[in-house]
């Protein structure tokens, strides 16, 4: 077997959530920042006063790192490229692998659609057009809503994943069914189950923690948002929650 450190994928694993953990340092200095003079906050960030720092945010940043580290501890980056790679030879087997790219090709447009509406939620409500027209939106600022957006794009490509491996096994089963009912070989189905079991508890094993950090994250969310929702009733500043509740929405 290839050593994990030869592998591209394994690399650019360790690249990713070296993004992930810059993104959720950046999120929460802009919450430490914006609560220094009280624990309320005042959503006032940088020179150009953006609307940022919200608490939910940073949840969104610590589960994309969180649940990249359970991807990438997993015998050191090569469980996600020994599982893909399984299921890839196996939905090949099975002539599956049309029917699995058309279903997690439309999963994929639904959370880009999701990505690209909460940031735009976010730069709209945050105030960045108005600071951009008038000229004081400053480079840290700007720092900042790349950083939300690295962590929302992380959290629900994490999610897509999940998603991704999921729809290969249920078509997988489904094909294993009809094929069962239309040979009718008992022996034979026995063997074909063995190897599916086979591949269906690495792929388990693969995205188990994930899946988990995954629900954990969107509960941690939800509550983080219920005290910014709080906090945000007092100023009138609740359209700054649109884009986190894109992001609940998609997870």
């Amino acid at each position: 077997a290839t050593p994990w450190w030869r592998l591209p994928s394994t690399w650019y694993q360790f690249c990713v959530l070296f993004v992930g953990l810059l993104a959720l340092g950046g999120l929460a200095q802009a919450a430490r920042v914006t609560r220094q003079d009280s624990w309320a906050g005042s959503y006032c960030y940088g020179s150009a006063c953006l609307k940022l720092g919200l608490f939910c945010d940073v949840a969104f940043a610590a589960g994309s790192v969180v649940a990249l580290f359970s991807l990438v501890v997993r015998k050191r980056g090569r469980g996600v490229h020994d599982c893909c790679s399984l299921l890839l030879v196996y939905a090949r087997r099975e002539e599956v692998d049309a029917d699995w790219q058309r279903l997690w090709s439309h999963d994929m447009a639904f959370f880009f659609v999701i990505w690209c509406l909460t940031n735009l939620f976010r730069f709209f409500w945050s105030g960045a057009v108005g600071a951009m027209m008038d000229g004081k939106l400053d480079f840290v600022s700007v720092l900042q809503l790349t950083a939300y957006g690295l962590a929302t794009a992380l959290l629900l490509a994490t999610a897509f994943f999940i998603c991704f491996v999921c729809r290969g096994l249920s078509l997988m089963l489904d094909r294993f069914c009809m094929k069962a009912m239309q040979v009718q070989d008992l022996s034979q189905s026995v063997l074909e189950w063995n190897v599916l079991q086979a591949i269906l508890r690495k792929a388990c094993a693969t995205i188990e923690r994930t899946f988990l950090v995954i629900q954990a994250t969107g509960f941690a969310a939800l509550l983080f948002g219920l005290i910014d929702l709080k906090q945000s009733c007092e100023t009138w500043d609740t359209g700054i929650l649109f884009s986190g509740t894109c992001v609940l929405f998609a997870i």
